[in-house]
């Protein structure tokens, strides 16, 4: 089978980075692959017609995968679709919340098939009313595994990755994202009073929402749910980052001025491209990871820093529940508690006494969580179509 693997041109970013990692895989698993560089300001790639006519004359089928669906619901392959059919199937690996893509979901072909990261959002889906394409449970993952170095010999005890955006209390925030709109400020406010970590924002608002009454449109719930998405986000990574005020972390990130406490003894690398903090998890005992968006499923940074023998201390979720029963290398903060300095240390006290077996997490982390792993159940389903 052939693929034609679409990678976007952001260097610095995670997803060119898991598209360039999608491609490697694509290939241990004896596929053809020819990749496809594109700018997100681009229309049309200058080769990307040359290489459709390539991927439509695959003697078995061809398989044509993107990201966030820049590629796979742009007319061209609209257009090649029609020409050609049952030549080629899309799949998109949509890498967050489908509230960010919205107005894509309404262009997808109707054979596509398309992953998505937390098992919850096919409720959220359904409720947008996108019902063509195929859908199917794709959570990021990971590269081979590489040990690097044992925990022991590991130079960043706390490794913290994210951006830190400034933060107003709950009505503040919600009347400068909201206007004017008191029914949407409100809702805002009481979704976020009621949030709760097994639950994605959508939900909680989808349920806040039914609770007040109100005539509240599926747009209204999708524009306070992804706001809340990334208020939640930030407050739990401050509430996280104070918390671990008198400990030694090394941060990467935008941080916002304020969210530090004075004094705090942090090392802060600033912005980093996604390759450079793979490079750095090599050398972290502990990944702290705050997102929030995910409670059953897994952010990609989760999957790197396994694959390169970290441990990850990260919001709870219960994909990743298995994880921490077979290896003990991934535990779960409470980011609405006051103090998880108290897990931090007990979780590097485990691992500096040798307590947990790294070998088992890599096996296991092979085992479920690499590329490979996940394309397989894509692949399985791309041949049934053309058998």
């Amino acid at each position: 089978m052939r693929a034609l693997n679409c990678v976007p041109d952001l260097q610095t970013g995670s997803v060119a980075v898991m598209a360039q990692d999608i491609g490697r895989a694509l290939r241990r698993l004896g596929l053809d692959v020819a990749n496809m560089q594109y700018r997100s300001g681009d229309r049309v790639p200058r080769e990307m017609p040359s290489l459709l006519d390539w991927l439509t004359k695959s003697p078995d089928g061809g398989l044509l995968i993107d990201i966030n669906g820049r590629v796979v619901t742009t007319g061209l392959v609209a257009r090649a679709n029609q020409e050609r059919p049952g030549t080629f199937i899309c799949f998109t690996f949509l890498t967050d919340t489908p509230l960010h893509f919205t107005d894509r979901l309404r262009k997808w072909p109707a054979d596509a098939m398309i992953g998505y990261v937390d098992r919850s959002f096919p409720e959220l889906i359904e409720f947008m009313g996108y019902d063509r394409p195929s859908f199917i449970f794709h959570p990021h993952a990971g590269p081979p595994a590489i040990a690097g170095p044992a925990i022991s010999r590991r130079d960043i005890d706390i490794l913290f990755i994210g951006n830190v955006a400034k933060i107003d209390p709950p009505s503040v925030q919600a009347s400068r994202l909201l206007g004017e709109n008191r029914r949407l400020v409100e809702l805002f406010i009481a979704a976020h009073g009621r949030t709760d970590q097994s639950l994605t924002p959508f939900q909680t608002v989808r349920r806040i929402a039914m609770d007040l009454g109100g005539a509240y449109t599926v747009q209204d719930i999708a524009l306070v749910a992804g706001h809340l998405e990334l208020y939640l986000s930030n407050t739990s990574r401050v509430k996280v980052l104070s918390s671990l005020a008198n400990r030694k972390v090394t941060i990467v990130g935008n941080i916002a001025d304020g969210t530090l406490r004075p004094g705090q003894a942090v090392t802060s690398f600033g912005y980093r491209s996604f390759r450079q903090c793979v490079d750095l998890m090599s050398r972290a005992k502990i990944l702290v990871n705050v997102v929030p968006s995910f409670p059953n499923g897994g952010h990609e940074r989760v999957f790197y820093a396994m694959s390169r023998g970290a441990a990850v201390l990260t919001t709870r979720s219960t994909f990743l529940a298995g994880d921490a029963e077979a290896h003990g290398f991934v535990g779960f903060i409470d980011p609405a508690r006051d103090d998880v300095s108290r897990d931090a240390d007990t979780f590097l006290g485990i691992l500096d006494a040798g307590a947990r077996d790294r070998d088992a997490m890599l096996g296991y982390y092979t085992d479920h969580h690499t590329w490979e792993h996940r394309l397989a159940p894509v692949l399985a389903r791309a041949r049934e179509r053309f058998a």
